[in-house]
C-alpha cells in the first residue's frame, strides 16, 4: 500500500514484558519506481535508462535530454563519476554490452571521456568525439 516516489520514515519497536520500546534511529525509506534499474552514488539514488544505442559524443547528450521514459523527462548523460558507479553496478543494473559508453565530460575541443564496460577502463582519446559509443542515460531520484 506504499506509494512510488513518496518518502517514508520508519523506526523499529519491540514489545517486551508488555512494555513498548522504540529505536532512537529513524530510517529514511524511499519507494522507488521498480520498473527502472537504479544505483546509489554519492548518497543519491539514480535511475538508469535502457540502452539508447551507439551515437557520437556530439549526439549523446541530446539523446538523453530528449528522452521521455517511464514517465520521466529529466534524463541526462552521466558524468565520469556516475558512469563509473554504473560500471561498478553493471550486473545489478543489467543490459550493458562489453562496449564503450559515453559520459558528458570532455578533455579539450575534440576529446571526451568514456568508459569501457568490458574492463572498466575510463579515459579519453584525441579526436574521439566522432566515435560511435553506447549511451545509457541517468536521472536522480532525489
Amino acid at each position: 500500500g506504499l506509494t512510488k516516489g513518496k518518502t517514508y520514515y520508519v523506526r523499529a519497536y519491540a514489545i517486551n514484558a508488555g512494555k513498548e520500546a522504540y529505536s532512537t534511529n529513524e530510517v529514511l525509506l524511499v519507494m522507488l519506481n521498480k520498473d527502472l534499474p537504479m544505483f546509489v552514488y554519492g548518497g543519491s539514488i539514480y535511475n538508469v535508462s535502457a540502452d539508447q544505442g551507439a551515437h557520437t559524443w556530439y549526439d549523446a547528450s541530446g539523446v538523453c535530454s530528449s528522452l521521455s521514459h517511464a514517465g520521466y523527462s529529466d534524463w541526462y548523460l552521466p558524468d565520469k563519476g556516475e558512469l563509473n558507479a554504473m560500471y561498478q553496478n553493471k550486473n545489478s543494473i543489467g543490459g550493458f554490452d562489453n562496449a564503450c559508453y559515453w559520459c558528458n565530460d570532455t578533455n579539450g575541443l575534440y576529446a571526451a571521456w568514456y568508459q569501457d564496460f568490458s574492463n572498466g577502463y575510463q579515459g579519453n582519446k584525441a579526436y574521439n568525439k566522432s566515435n560511435l559509443y553506447r549511451v545509457r542515460c541517468v536521472r536522480r531520484e532525489d
